[in-house]
């Protein structure tokens, strides 16, 4: 989904998160245009990760999604080296045709699924044993990664009222998933007092914790979106102190979205068609997803308004596929 937000420097309070929408509107600075550097374009996973941080999301808001229809496609993010897909669940109750056939062709690909469970359920239990089973019907003993929600601090539902919801589906998911991991809570962007409640109140434990990460809004300067990437080690650092002043443990962190901007004016701005910001960006970004100093365990590029995807459908990788 595409939204405005305050994307600032540091991590949002959830004060901040409430009044995020309208900030964004504020007509920023003009900057001038970065000028191009000699960068590396392939970035190699430390020795410490996991693997899964060269990962996508899948949109899947209808049956003609090109990851559903196009093999050049899917033949085209495997060349990237996309290696952990975010797919969606957007029905209510269980999953419906168009998220059982993407998850078909993740398994296909030989990739590692992370499934959305819909927050807002009228059975959230009921919801979640359904997908769950279809997911294990699909997967069998592969690891299967579970979200549970999408950016729900951004609809204003608080730490409190997450940890309440996730505490009556997270059993039902582990006990029932054959080789499952579930995490959340998903904020829209890092938001340490709220993870840090979430960790600390959770009766089951998360098996790792996710926000999102943008750096910008699609009306701000090149140079703000790409000084604003050297600001994600702070939003990983105030994190994990944030936990560890709970007496918990960190778990390991996704970003399981991240990309420049967030908002619907990416289709029609000045970067997303400009392979010059795109290869800056998008190393920077890479550089900081894979240092272990930040110690990320896995990520997903977001394809803002789908104007961003990693690939055509012929299978020729775009700017930002090629810098994977």
């Amino acid at each position: 989904m595409t939204k405005n937000t305050n994307i600032g420097n540091a991590p949002v309070s959830t004060a901040a998160a409430a009044t995020a929408t309208a900030a964004a509107t504020t007509t920023p600075t003009t900057t001038p245009k970065a000028t191009a550097t000699a960068i590396p374009t392939v970035i190699a996973a430390p020795t410490n990760s996991s693997g899964l941080v060269f990962g996508m999301n899948l949109h899947l808001d209808n049956a003609s999604d090109p990851f559903l229809t196009s093999q050049g496609f899917r033949n085209g993010v495997k060349a990237a080296g996309v290696q952990f897909i975010r797919l969606p669940i957007r029905t209510i109750g269980a999953p419906d045709a168009i998220s059982l056939a993407a998850a078909q062709d993740v398994q296909a690909m030989g990739a590692t699924p992370l499934i959305i469970l819909k927050f807002s359920q009228p059975d959230p239990v009921g919801a979640a044993t359904s997908v769950v089973q279809a997911m294990n019907g699909i997967f069998g003993n592969q690891r299967v990664y579970y979200e549970f929600g999408n950016e729900r601090d951004l609809a204003g539902v608080d730490d409190q009222a997450y940890t309440t919801e996730w505490n009556l589906v997270a059993p039902t998911v582990k006990h029932l998933a054959n080789n499952a991991w579930i995490g959340g809570p998903v904020n829209f962007q890092a938001n340490p007092q709220y993870i840090a409640y979430f960790v600390k109140n959770a009766t089951t434990a998360p098996d790792f914790i996710s926000w999102h990460w943008y750096t910008c809004n699609s009306a701000d300067s090149n140079q703000t979106c790409l000084d604003n990437v050297s600001h994600f080690p702070t939003h990983v650092s105030d994190t994990r102190q944030a936990i560890q002043a709970n007496g918990n443990t960190v778990p390991p962190i996704m970003i399981t979205e991240w990309n420049y901007a967030p908002d619907s004016g990416v289709q029609t701005d000045n970067k997303h068609n400009d392979p010059v910001f795109l290869k800056q960006w998008t190393t920077l970004a890479l550089q900081q997803l894979t240092n272990p100093a930040n110690n990320i365990f896995a990520s997903n590029i977001y394809d803002v308004t789908n104007v961003l995807p990693l690939s055509d459908t012929q299978g020729n990788l775009t700017t930002q596929g090629q810098v994977f």
